[in-house]
């Protein structure tokens, strides 16, 4: 059953005035044979039929797919828990989740899915692979293979981000998983990667309350490779330590900036004579979804200035303090003040009829001794 909704409806004043933005968007539904709502018993149809702007419901069930899933247009995919995605035998067995091509000033976003290949009669978690996309790139809450080890957090997930201006993961965790980012800009928020391999390459990355760690793993290698890449790490955890010991970051021609909040630790906690290890206090941003409200976990420094905006996902803008997610014109601010503590949190309620799937920007900007610009968060309202 296909519904219309059309962004014109209030949550308070903040998002009556964004919402009036959006444009007309359809929900679909996908769902197993014989589920009532469904427009679709596979999600390849459903990505094909959808227009820009679109959101895609995924039913709990089993979905084999023709072919691997490949999403080139500013859609979201929204995945109820137990909908799995078992990607095809045939071609690249790993990569059966491309997201491409998503143009600036739009964004594209998977949540909730658990994605699974078969390899020999193995199962192991998809690789999701993110290339070329200049708009807002946002996964978040995905689930591997069940037969894989878990963790608190999940099972590994495999995720490849190339030639991207604008990448959130969120919520994706896994045991030694190998994630990469090339010539990409984003962050990462609550991931908890025991054991997990993340290699760097000519990026610009921020972690926020992070758990990486290799405690108990039976090799001595880094958690961070970095190349020719500038990285930022607040409220984390960097843990070095395998059987054999074994450094938090290993990295050339790189940069890597610790807030006091985060602890690294290693043997040595950094390896490599041109990775510069920077010790500052950072402006850093953390948004979450409770219910119906809407919570923006701010850090800064004490007597600070600030304003936390919001916007829809928007063109990057660089600047000297950082880049900019949320456009200086079009934006609204959801809080502002003076920090009395290191953190400060504000609750927005959401109202009955947002969109569903509407994706909005939330970043921060504080001023004290000079301009910091925390990086930028996306959230995708269920």
């Amino acid at each position: 059953m296909r519904k219309s909704y059309f962004g014109t409806s209030s949550a308070g004043a903040i998002l009556f005035a964004l919402a009036s933005q959006a444009f007309a968007q359809t929900v679909w539904v996908v769902g197993p044979p014989g589920t009532p709502e469904a427009d679709f018993a596979l999600m390849t149809p459903a990505i094909a039929q959808a227009e820009p702007g679109d959101t895609i419901l995924v039913r709990a069930g089993d979905y084999v797919e023709p072919a691997a899933l490949v999403i080139d247009k500013p859609v979201s995919i929204l995945a109820d828990s137990g909908a799995t995605y078992r990607g095809p035998t045939g071609g690249d067995l790993f990569t059966h989740l491309t997201i491409r091509d998503i143009p600036a000033g739009t964004s594209c976003t998977v949540q909730g899915m658990r994605s699974i290949v078969n390899v020999f009669g193995s199962e192991f978690g998809g690789q999701v692979v993110v290339e070329n996309c200049e708009g807002l790139v946002h996964l978040r809450a995905l689930d591997g293979a069940p037969g894989s080890i878990e963790t608190p957090g999940g099972r590994a997930v495999y995720i490849r981000v190339s030639d991207s201006a604008q990448f959130q993961i969120h919520d994706v965790s896994g045991l030694s998983a190998d994630i990469e980012i090339i010539r990409s800009s984003g962050s990462f928020n609550q991931q908890f990667s025991r054991g997990s391999r993340y290699q760097i390459e000519e990026s610009t990355v921020h972690f926020d309350r992070c758990d990486l760690g290799m405690d108990g793993v039976f090799f001595a290698l880094g958690l961070l490779f970095l190349e020719r890449s500038s990285v930022s790490v607040s409220r984390s955890i960097i843990a070095g330590e395998g059987v054999f010991g074994g450094p938090g970051a290993i990295g050339t021609d790189s940069t890597i900036t610790l807030d006091p909040s985060t602890t690294l630790t290693g043997m040595p906690p950094v390896s490599g004579a041109s990775l510069t290890q920077v010790d500052a206090t950072l402006t850093t941003l953390t948004a979450s979804l409770d219910g119906s409200d809407l919570i923006a976990d701010l850090q800064g420094d004490v007597g600070e200035n600030f304003a936390t905006l919001l916007a829809f996902p928007g063109t990057v803008l660089p600047t000297p303090f950082g880049d900019l997610w949320v456009h200086p014109d079009q934006h609204l601010v959801l809080d502002s003040g003076v920090l009395a503590a290191r953190e400060r949190q504000v609750t927005l309620p959401l109202a009955a009829g947002i969109p569903l799937g509407l994706e909005v920007v939330l970043q921060a900007v504080t001023l004290g001794t000079e301009i910091r610009i925390s990086n930028g968060v996306g959230i995708t309202i269920p």
